[in-house]
């Protein structure tokens, strides 16, 4: 009894584990099995997915673009698609006027760059000329009224083609005296002078003829008149181009003078009237200041005043 106790131990125990390694093996080849009936699904199952997920952008494709024999627009949203499409009809029509007046304008433009100039017509016998510029512009016809003196109101003078015509005055001619009158300054730029309005000695480029305030100014000389200013010292003067380099100055003129700059001038016309004199030579009373020059070098007045008008009155010299 005793021995047979260890061997059915040892079956016993034989028998488990061969039991246990049995089940070990099924449940192997169940696992083995299932996993290869899960890769034999498993590929099935991808390309249903591949053809779900391709069903599905297309639902989603269809679903964003609306069919209209499936459901059509409500009311709002075709007030809006219409009011889009009117926008973008009349923007399209505003481009298109524009681009339209963009043609027409470069078209004159072009035109008008474009023109061609008036060929004339072909002499019978045409004698051999130099070949025209092509790139130089036309010349203008001239003018008619380029010969004619056109009156310049900005500037107040007449201008001319043609110089002034008057008789220019010559080394040797004589001049009229402007005014009658005593000189009460005389002239004098080697030695001083008094001058009594300022109380000093001092040198003087003219003579100062005395006159009654308001009596008239005549042109010593024939010429043209260059320039009429107004300063605070001399005044209101008129200077006029005698011709040859000669130049007279007459100051201390009333504001109304009665010629203009440019006006041709003669001799003996009167030319203005005498003023008050300024501040500067207001105790010699009025008088007329009196200015001769020969290319802009100032001469005695009385080397070119008539002789006779000159002994006259050269006792208020003296």
């Amino acid at each position: 009894m005793k021995n047979k106790l260890p061997e059915d131990s040892l079956f016993r125990k034989k028998s488990f584990f061969v039991a246990l390694y049995s089940c070990v093996g099924v449940v192997l080849i169940l696992a083995a099995v299932i996993s290869y009936i899960n890769i034999k699904q498993a590929k099935p199952n991808t390309n249903q997915s591949q053809n779900s997920g391709g069903q599905m952008n297309d639902t989603l494709a269809n679903q964003n673009t609306p069919n209209p024999a499936l459901s059509g627009p409500s009311a709002d949203e075709a007030l809006i698609a219409q009011a889009q499409a009117n926008a973008a009809g009349q923007s399209a029509q505003t481009q298109a006027d524009a681009a339209g007046q963009a043609v027409q304008v470069n078209a004159a433009d072009s035109l008008a760059k474009a023109k061609p100039t008036a060929t004339p017509a072909p002499t019978a016998a045409p004698k051999p000329t130099t070949a025209p510029n092509p790139t130089a512009a036309p010349m203008a016809p001239a003018s008619p009224a380029a010969a004619t003196i056109v009156p310049d109101s900005a500037a107040g003078k007449d201008n001319s083609l043609a110089e002034p015509v008057f008789n220019s005055f010559k080394d040797g001619d004589t001049m009229d005296w402007p005014v009658l009158g005593n000189i009460v300054l005389d002239y004098s730029t080697d030695k001083l002078v008094y001058d009594e309005t300022l109380d000093q000695y001092r040198t003087n480029d003219s003579i100062w003829i005395s006159a009654n305030q308001g009596s008239p100014v005549k042109a010593a000389s024939d010429g043209v008149v260059q320039s009429i200013d107004k300063t605070a010292k001399d005044g209101t003067s008129i200077v006029i181009d005698d011709g040859n380099g000669w130049t007279t100055t007459y100051s201390q003129l009333l504001d109304s003078v009665v010629v203009k700059e440019g006006d041709v001038v003669k001799r003996g016309q009167v030319i203005g009237g005498v003023a008050n004199p300024t501040i500067y030579g207001v105790l010699q009373g009025p008088h007329l200041s009196f200015k001769v020059a020969k290319d802009d070098v100032t001469v005695d007045p009385k080397t070119v005043l008539k002789a006779e008008d000159t002994q006259s009155v050269a006792s208020s010299v003296n």
